[in-house]
Order: structure tokens, then C-alpha cells, then sequence
């Protein structure tokens, strides 16, 4: 499967290692998970906690297989570069994190993750 990667909007799928990602993809309330390797050859790369990550297929970014936010990365020292060891998790997480006081009335759930989103100034 040919696949984009990109995190907080930078292309880096030329840079993803090709074997050396999977995605956990769970049912229900579960939080998903990414793991990924990104090789970085002149370590100009920089992937801090809560950068968006967005796995979509290669010719068409409506089809996502995983949308969330680094919450770990580790640099493993690889000849004069390095390579980054990602882990993130689906923006699931972040509603866990939220406190929402506002009434929802006749709206559907897809509408109100939406506004929660919009109203937490978060991307997605």
C-alpha cells in the first residue's frame, strides 16, 4: 500500500523508513496509535509532542488511515544523520483531554466532534 505522510503539514514520506511503520488501529472508544521511523540524514528534522501526524493513501489525501498527534519521539543516532522513532495517537485523545460545557441540541455526533474541534482551534 502506497501511502503520504506528513506531520504538522510537511510532506516527510520520502523520509518514512518503508518497513518500519504500523498503524494500531482499534475499535470503539479505543485510542489509535502510529509508530513510524522518519530517517534523517542531515538531522535538520524536528518532530515535537503534539505536531499533527496524517497518514492518507498516496494519490488520493480524502482516503486517511490515521490522523493524530505526536506523543513521543525519539532520535536513534544513524551514521553522521539520525533516525526519529514516532509515536502518536489518534486526535481521540485529545477530546479525553477536553472539558465540554457547551449543550448540544439536534446535532448529529459527527457535528458535534466537528464543533468541539473548531472550538479547540485544533486542525482536524
Amino acid at each position: 500500500m502506497r501511502i503520504r505522510v506528513k506531520i504538522d503539514t510537511i510532506d516527510v514520506t520520502s523520509n518514512v523508513l518503508e518497513r518500519e511503520w504500523t498503524i494500531d488501529d482499534s475499535d470503539g472508544p479505543d485510542i489509535d496509535s502510529l509508530e513510524l521511523q522518519i530517517k534523517d540524514d542531515n538531522s535538520s528534522l524536528s518532530f515535537p509532542y503534539g505536531k499533527d501526524v496524517i497518514v492518507e493513501k498516496w494519490d488520493d489525501a480524502t482516503i486517511r488511515y490515521f490522523g493524530g498527534i505526536v506523543v513521543e519521539s525519539r532520535i536513534i543516532p544513524d551514521g553522521v544523520g539520525r533516525i526519529w522513532r514516532i509515536t502518536a495517537q489518534d486526535w481521540k485523545i485529545l477530546l479525553d483531554r477536553a472539558f465540554v460545557t457547551k449543550t448540544y441540541k439536534n446535532m448529529t455526533d459527527k457535528a458535534i466532534i466537528q464543533a468541539a474541534f473548531v472550538a479547540a482551534e485544533l486542525t482536524e
